[in-house]
């Protein structure tokens, strides 16, 4: 359920106002509003070192692991000597990248000391180092004496030799490092290498203190929001003034501690009206593994909306097992969601785990009654595995599973728009103009059905459905004195056909799903009836190596389906009936990083 909200200003004394803070963020109960924050001296220091920390966290986390378990250091050590060796690893990759531009110049012309032509300058030799084509070769021959060193797809890499200083501006000069050969050139990639390995190891000694790293990264990040918040803060003479959101449970809390450290503080109810209202959204226990989730895409509801995490949950259950429809990929599902949640003690992965628990046996249920398994041909299957007769064998198999598809989406679309009656009962013409717009879900539904999946008459009933569903949107439904309302009111019906049409994605994607699996399998198969024994061991490699890439594939490809579909049906299709707009702020407390 959504929370509701106070909408909350705090008063105290400018001289205590760091106290007050302090409080506050042990208490973690405030969503604070900062509209404008004043320069500080001491704010800008540390954001600087959130980046630096947030640095050497992403360079531990790509590095290779080093081969301790733990390093004796504090998150802040850590932190000041992976700085060092990344600042390192920087200079030399800096030094690298012209020494190599530098040897590019300078391979052609073959190891020489630069200082020798500068040598024979003084001796009354003018060298002058050049590059072109043949006729320019044979022009600049004419001042001298033109010696050939390298020849690449009609370039030329000469030297120019005379005893007259010539005009440097009508000679195709080549530009070269300064006191650099290509000996040195490679003496110094070589030591800028070796510093660069020499860093990424010291740095791999320090991976084992990654956690050490995010803790010290967690501290100095509570400490920037609390300075955020202290800078946020409106002086106004000797009194200081904070605004912003306190959940309707805490509120007493907050009143019994603005009391006892002489505070005001005003609580008004916030109105569901007002786009600043964060949501708080606290989903009953056993539904709370819907989180993580919720958190992936990034959604929340508005705070004047509603909370539909149990029906997401319920409904992309189904959707994720019939995207994947794969028995043997839920089970490997589930043994890997499994070992997760038994290994990894974090909260957040432990519920990530619990969901895909969920999704997997859902998806194993489904495959098992489709028969489904790795693609595997029904046939070849023990009799068990080969799931019921109305979805493997039976004539209209492909027709029964598109019925279903459409029973999901008469179930799902209509619960939202019997959701919004709900929450409009106060309200007769609203209450009557949902079920009018039900109503006509279910003219579509029967009226699908009869043309796509078992096609025949239209039953005149259907349009009972039709007749009295339009006269109650047309009676309880338009505000007929809003113009947008009435011109979108026939869009409206469409789309109410068009989104029951949209279910039909669960079978089409699950359907390809359970073809590439099958063609990979053949694919495999066909690799291993070979009469050499050596060929036959080599083609058993290989076609192992298909299936591997091929189911692995193929089953990245259903996760990327139901994020585009499944997740899709939820967030759009039915949010649309329900009147959700995902719009909301997610609430943020004001708290101590632990907390």
């Amino acid at each position: 359920m959504i929370i509701k909200m106070y909408k909350t200003t705090l008063l105290c004394l400018a001289a205590d106002k760091e106290k007050a803070l302090e409080k506050l963020q042990e208490m973690g109960v405030m969503h604070v509003e900062i509209a404008q924050k004043v320069e500080s001296s001491d704010r800008p220091s540390t954001e600087a070192l959130a980046t630096e920390i947030g640095k050497v966290q992403n360079m531990l986390a790509v590095v290779p692991k080093g081969s301790g378990s733990t390093v004796d250091l504090s998150g802040k050590e850590i932190v000041e000597k992976a700085l060092q060796q990344m600042e390192i690893m920087a200079e030399a990759g800096k030094r690298l990248d012209q020494l190599r531009r530098d040897r590019e110049k300078l391979l052609p012309w073959g190891n020489f000391n630069p200082k020798s032509l500068e040598d024979l300058g003084k001796g009354g030799i003018n060298v002058y180092l050049c590059i072109g084509s043949a006729q320019e070769m044979q022009k600049a021959g004419e001042k001298g004496t033109c010696e050939i060193i390298s020849e690449e797809k009609g370039r030329y890499y000469f030297a120019l030799f005379s005893d007259m200083p010539q005009d440097q501006a009508e000679l195709p000069l080549v530009s070269l490092p300064q006191d650099l050969s290509l000996q040195e050139c490679d003496e110094q990639i070589a030591a800028n290498e070796k510093r660069q390995s020499d860093a990424e190891s010291a740095l791999s000694a320090l991976t084992p203190g990654s956690e050490e790293v995010k803790k010290y990264l967690e501290e100095v990040q509570e400490k920037l929001d609390f300075l955020n918040t202290r800078d946020g803060m409106t002086n106004a003479g000797e009194l200081a003034y904070l605004q912003g959101f306190v959940p309707v449970p805490e509120g007493e809390e907050l009143k019994q501690e603005a009391l006892k450290n002489g505070w005001a503080l005003e609580l008004e109810e916030a109105s569901v009206d007002d786009p600043a209202v964060p949501t708080l959204v606290r989903i009953p226990k056993v539904f709370r593994i819907i989180e993580p989730m919720m958190k992936f895409l990034g959604i929340a509801p508005g705070y004047g909306e509603m909370d539909v995490s149990i029906c997401f949950l319920f409904f992309l259950s189904i959707f994720f097992g019939m995207i994947l429809g794969d028995a043997g990929y839920g089970v490997l599902l589930m043994v890997a969601s499994t070992a997760i949640w038994l290994k990894v003690k974090n909260p957040e992965l432990r519920r990530a785990a619990r969901l895909m628990q969920v999704f997997s046996t859902v998806t194993i249920i489904w495959g098992w009654l489709c028969g489904s398994w790795f693609g595997i041909s029904l046939e070849k299957l023990p009799e068990f595995m080969r799931g019921v007769g109305w979805l493997t064998t039976d004539k209209y198999k492909d027709n029964n599973v598109q019925l279903l598809c459409f029973t999901l989406a008469i179930m799902h679309l209509t619960t939202g728009r019997l959701w919004a009656a709900a929450l409009k009962w106060g309200s007769i013409r609203g209450v009557l103009g949902e079920i009018g717009w039900a109503l006509i879900l279910w003219g579509n539904f029967f009226l699908t059905l009869k043309l796509l999946v078992f096609p025949g008459a239209i039953p005149s009933w259907v349009m009972y459905f039709y007749g009295s569903g339009l006269g109650l949107v047309v009676l309880c439904g338009i505000n007929w004195k809003d113009p947008g309302d009435i011109f979108n009111f026939p869009f409206g019906v469409i789309g109410t056909f068009v989104d029951i049409l949209s279910y039909i994605r669960l079978f089409a994607v699950g359907m390809s799903g359970a073809y590439i699996a099958s063609s990979f399998n053949d694919m495999a198969a066909g690799l291993w009836n070979q009469s050499s024994p050596v060929v036959m061991a080599v083609c058993i490699v290989i076609g192992i190596g298909i299936l591997l890439v091929g189911h692995g594939l193929n089953l990245a490809l259903c996760f990327m389906g139901v994020l585009v579909h499944g997740v899709r049906l939820n967030t759009l299709e039915f949010s649309n009936h329900i009147g959700l707009r995902w719009a909301g702020r997610p609430y943020k407390a004001f708290s101590k990083q632990q907390k």
